[in-house]
């Protein structure tokens, strides 16, 4: 269990740090500010999709199990 444990803790470190510079400086590569504002939104909707997505899936996995 415990190397599950330290490979969690290692993507979940990892990702949260890609994730947050992507959200940070993703929008910032565009020059106009209305591009920048929907490629914020663009990259949220994402996100929460992914999320909702995640939740399914791991909802049916369990079932399945």
């Amino acid at each position: 269990d415990t190397i599950f444990l330290v490979h969690m803790v290692v993507f979940s470190i990892t990702n949260g740090y890609i994730g947050s510079i992507i959200m940070m400086y993703g929008p910032k590569m565009l020059s106009l500010r209305v591009h920048q504002g929907q490629a914020a939104s663009i990259l949220v909707s994402f996100l929460v999709l992914g999320l909702a997505v995640g939740a399914v899936f791991s909802g049916l996995l369990v079932k399945l199990l």
